[in-house]
């Protein structure tokens, strides 16, 4: 059975959120989980292996050679422990506000079951978007300002994507291309706003 390296933990993000310790470990875990997966993605395969790499070597990230890993997580400096914390809270909203029942969704309310109203909810999905989103910034900056002097893996290159990308409007295939490719394989689309 196989182990999951976290970066932060459930207590780290009760920390910087101030989530009541009242709160159910496991409405956290996906959001943790969901967390560290979009972190992976915004670093780099690389440079997040090689922060797992070093966590696993030593969860304390001690000695002169993590330096670069303690000053990314940190506070203040590459804000990476806020963004997973803001983060993780943002993808645990709705687990924290409602779970499934055989009869819907319910929310826990005193000795019974009800929900806040859309607009609270709504309140709280934002301030947890706009905090994450503000930190994930400050990270990124912190990342591109130190690149070079610190030792940080490079981002390897996104390959580009297979699927078309469409700033938007209503995508449809011409249809006297219907069965035609270009010289790529790609079919023709036209996209009508």
């Amino acid at each position: 059975m196989s182990c999951r390296t976290y970066i932060i933990s459930i207590a780290d993000v009760r920390c910087v959120t101030s989530i009541s310790d009242l709160v159910d470990d496991k409405k956290l875990k996906a959001g943790l989980d969901l967390a560290h997966m979009e972190a992976r993605e915004r670093l780099g395969t690389a440079r997040y292996d090689a922060l797992i790499t070093a966590i696993d070597a030593d969860n304390t990230l001690a000695g002169t050679a993590n330096e670069k890993w303690r000053d990314l997580i940190a506070p203040g400096k590459g804000e990476m422990k806020n963004y997973l914390g803001w983060l993780t809270y943002y993808r645990s909203i709705l687990r924290m506000h409602s779970a499934a029942d055989k009869v819907g969704f319910l929310a826990k309310s005193g000795d019974g079951y009800t929900s806040i109203d859309n607009r609270t909810l709504q309140l709280h999905v934002g301030e947890a978007q706009d905090n994450y989103q503000l930190y994930e910034r400050a990270m990124l900056k912190w990342i591109e300002d130190n690149e070079d002097t610190n030792g940080l893996p490079e981002v390897e290159e996104d390959t580009e994507s297979d699927t078309p990308q469409f700033p938007g409007g209503v995508i449809m295939v011409d249809s006297q291309y219907r069965n035609q490719q270009d010289e790529q394989g790609d079919y023709s689309y036209t996209i009508y706003e």
